[in-house]
């Protein structure tokens, strides 16, 4: 119910001003830059919470709906959206709880969903997992059939983890469930938050949880091992340092942020 838009600096942060055309004044929870757009006409998505997907052709001076496929009629907590080095779009939509807090219900599942012509339709490939609970995802920049998706467990559903497909959704495999995090601190089902692929060695992949702290594989999700070395088990993001191949930072849910590298 709160409000929310884009905002723009051209100075290093010194200034902002909102640049919000046609956006509905609700939150915006992510914005994805299109990296084949010019320069000075950059295309932009922004994914605004309860209202779906909007598209800028001009650096974000206007906005306009690109929801045509998302299921905006049964659940609109649109969440995240990503665009591929090949253009491919991805958006998140996590589930709609409803009810008390300690006995919550996702009465409609969420999904991943895919465009291949810049917002103009969109595609659910998560419609065969069902997931209610989808997190944040990923992708290997080499190949946008390669997706790593996170997801929580439910009141009424252990369908927590980490989930990849090397198809572009045909087939996903369950890399992480439930059980592979049973006395690793925290409770007996895992609340995956988000996934992060090295972009220079895309082998390395990174699984932040919200109770059982930040994960690591370095094989492309074969084999994982929980890191020792952020002593706090509520994770959110990991970024990757531009220059520094070998930094990343990471963000955590109250426990401020760590930097460390990836070796």
């Amino acid at each position: 119910s709160g409000s929310g838009g884009v905002c723009v600096t051209d100075d290093h942060c010194e200034h902002w001003r909102v640049s919000s055309n046609g956006l509905p004044d609700a939150p915006c929870t992510a914005i994805a830059l299109d990296p084949k757009s010019p320069k000075d006409e950059r295309t932009l998505y922004a994914a605004v919470y309860g209202r779906g997907v909007y598209k800028s052709e001009d650096d974000g001076k206007s906005w306009k709906a690109v929801n045509n496929g998302l299921p905006l009629q049964r659940n609109d907590h649109v969440f995240l959206v990503k665009v591929h080095p090949d253009g491919t779009v991805f958006c998140c939509i996590t589930g709609r709880r409803v009810g008390p807090r300690n006995s919550l219900s996702f009465p409609e599942p969420g999904g991943l969903f895919r465009s291949k012509d810049g917002g103009a339709s969109w595609e659910d490939i998560t419609a065969d997992l069902s997931l209610h609970w989808p997190g944040g995802f990923d992708f290997d920049p080499r190949d946008s059939d390669v997706i790593y998706l996170a997801a929580a467990t439910i009141p009424h559903g252990p369908e927590g983890g980490l989930y990849r497909t090397t198809d572009g959704g045909k087939r996903w495999k369950r890399l992480l469930a439930d059980r592979d995090f049973v006395g690793r601190g925290g409770p007996s089902y895992v609340h995956g938050r988000f996934v992060a692929v090295n972009p220079r060695r895309p082998e390395q992949v990174f699984f932040s949880t919200g109770a059982h702290g930040l994960w690591l594989s370095t094989d492309g999700g074969g084999h994982w091992k929980q890191s020792e070395r952020i002593p706090f088990a509520a994770i959110n993001r990991v970024c990757f340092h531009p220059t520094e191949k070998d930094l990343v930072y990471v963000t955590t849910f109250g426990g401020g942020v760590f930097k460390m590298g990836t070796r």
